[in-house]
């Protein structure tokens, strides 16, 4: 899935490219693999060099979201905020981690 010029698949860089912009942003809730990407794409100009894309990679995804609250919460989950009456920050937080983080 490539939304705002940011692949939604699998993602691979060297070592060297993953610590010159610091990973994943553990303190993002979501989005982080996009924050990702976009650091990463960014670092790669100033090195003169490109991120390359293959459509064709198969990938295995986990489900246990789509298990747990089934196929429909997706949209919805905008609205949860109003139901629940907590911030959005809040809501993402519990519903990506719960208890974990």
């Amino acid at each position: 899935m490539r939304i705002l010029q940011v692949d939604g698949g699998v993602h691979f860089c060297t070592r060297d490219a993953f610590d010159a912009i610091s990973g994943y942003n553990e303190a993002k809730h979501v989005a982080e693999d996009v924050q990702f990407l976009r650091d990463l794409r960014r670092f790669g100009r100033s090195q003169g060099k490109t991120v390359l894309l293959d459509f064709g990679a198969d990938a295995i995804v986990s489900t246990r979201k789509w298990d747990l609250h089934g196929d429909r919460h997706m949209f919805f989950m905008l609205y949860w905020p109003l139901f629940q009456r907590r911030s959005m920050s809040s809501v993402i937080h519990d519903y990506w981690y719960g208890d974990e983080r």
